[in-house]
Formats: structure tokens, C-alpha cells, sequence
């Protein structure tokens, strides 16, 4: 799978968006983002598990209960929520150093890195 990936990668030319200048969103779509985001959120397995795991950790290893649980919970919300618009802040401040040149650039090394890794466990599994 990791060898297709990378042939694709390699020989097939990246979507490009007709205008790499960002657009004003309106309030509808902003809220639109936002209900998509949560959703995919919602529905994301890895989500939850993460949760449950680290809430499990904290309650069961490392004893936290009461008060100290409900700390930690928040600082977890509210260091997750910084993280998330740190990365919007940071992808607005990348869009305008990506090009179409730049993109073809990271499809080849992307398809390079598949199939080296793709070649790398098959090879792994063939002589194990």
C-alpha cells in the first residue's frame, strides 16, 4: 500500500486551488468550519480513546481525584484548544510561502519517502 502511495506521489501532479490568496469567509461559513471540525472530531476513533486513556491514566496511576482531577482537565481543554489555534495561526502565516513549485516539490519527496519506507518493510518481512 505504502508503494502505491508512493508511486502516486511521485507521478501524478498535486490539486492545485485556482488562487492561493485567501478569501474573506463570511460568518455562515465560519460556523460552518466549526460544526465540520467538531464533527469530524466527534467521530474520529482516535478522539475518544485519547481521552479515556489519558483521563484513565491521570485517575488510576497517578491518583488524581477531586479537585486536582478537575485541574488537570481543564489545563488538558485549554492546552489542547491553544494547540489548535496555534496551528491556524501558523497555517495562515504558511500560506503565502506555498507555491505550486513547493508543492510538487513535497508530492516527489513524499512519494520518495513511501517507497523507501513501503520497500523497507516489505524487504524487513521478506527476510525476517
Amino acid at each position: 500500500m505504502l508503494l502505491l502511495f508512493g508511486l502516486y506521489h511521485l507521478f501524478f501532479k498535486a490539486r492545485q486551488k485556482n488562487s492561493l490568496q485567501a478569501q474573506p469567509a463570511d460568518f455562515r461559513n465560519r460556523y460552518n468550519y466549526l460544526l465540520k471540525g467538531f464533527l469530524i472530531n466527534t467521530f474520529n476513533p482516535s478522539v475518544p480513546l485519547f481521552w479515556i486513556g489519558t483521563i484513565s491514566w491521570v485517575t488510576i496511576d497517578v491518583g488524581y481525584a477531586g479537585s486536582r482531577f478537575y485541574i488537570f482537565f481543564a489545563a488538558m481543554c485549554l492546552t489542547a484548544l491553544s494547540a489548535d489555534f496555534l496551528k491556524v495561526l501558523l497555517a495562515h502565516k504558511l500560506r503565502r510561502l506555498i507555491s505550486p513549485a513547493l508543492l510538487k516539490a513535497m508530492n516527489i519527496m513524499l512519494g520518495v519517502v513511501l517507497l523507501v519506507g513501503g520497500g523497507r518493510l516489505i524487504w524487513s518481512a521478506w527476510h525476517a
